[in-house]
């Protein structure tokens, strides 16, 4: 067989299997690529919420947690809805879904609701938000879930 048959040869049984894995491979990237920027935005969207309760810390003066003794309060999304409507300006500053507005209750990119985990020693209150991430399993901010963390010193009371 002459050389051009050859590479006729190989490149027809190239083109036969390269050509129909195309479209999985694209498939491929696009999930990838959507995992990676839903990972960021989620990432995004917890610092903002984070920003809502400095906020309302802060700035309103709220403590949701008693500062008398060193306390560790955990909050499912229902409860962090709850605890932010009552300033309209720490609503307004943190970001949410209609589908966060419709189950009263702020959710993350793949429907689980965001967990909350206040600690505070002292006058500093340590905030930890996270979300259950894209296998929807509650791994405590560890594994695929998305966290977030940060603090704020707490008013102190006359």
């Amino acid at each position: 067989m002459s050389a051009f048959l050859k590479w006729c040869a190989v490149s027809l049984l190239a083109f036969a299997f390269v050509v129909p894995t195309w479209p999985m491979w694209r498939r491929y990237q696009n999930y990838r690529r959507d995992k990676a920027h839903n990972l960021t935005f989620e990432y995004e969207d917890l610092k903002t919420l984070h920003g809502a309760l400095i906020f309302l810390i802060g700035v309103e003066g709220k403590t949701p947690v008693p500062v008398e003794n060193s306390t560790k309060l955990e909050l499912t999304g229902t409860q962090l809805y709850g605890l932010l409507s009552e300033s309209d300006d720490a609503m307004a500053l943190a970001r949410y879904s209609g589908a966060s507005r419709e189950r009263k209750a702020f959710i993350d990119r793949w429907g689980n609701e965001i967990h909350a985990t206040l600690t505070h020693p002292g006058y500093k209150l340590h905030i930890r938000l996270w979300s259950n991430g894209p296998n929807g399993r509650n791994e405590e901010g560890v594994g695929d879930d998305v966290a977030f963390e940060g603090e704020v010193d707490l008013p102190r009371r006359k």
